[in-house]
């Protein structure tokens, strides 16, 4: 099942501000997120769990 969470609970998980959430999302580094109404959004569970275990696996690695 499709699981939706509100951007607090998005940026809990990742360890950032709400603030910062949007400023991530305005530079393109974190996942797109689904709008439910023109003032809702929801950021999907698994886009986040990939974004995690994305920047986990390149950990450690030169960035370009």
């Amino acid at each position: 099942m499709l699981s939706l969470v509100r951007p607090r609970e998005a940026a809990e998980r990742i360890g950032v501000s709400r603030s910062k959430l949007f400023e991530m999302l305005r530079r393109g580094e974190f996942v797109a997120p689904v709008r439910l109404s023109t003032r809702v959004v929801r950021f999907r569970s698994d886009e986040i769990d990939g974004w995690i275990q994305q920047r986990s696996q390149s950990r450690g690695q030169p960035q370009e």
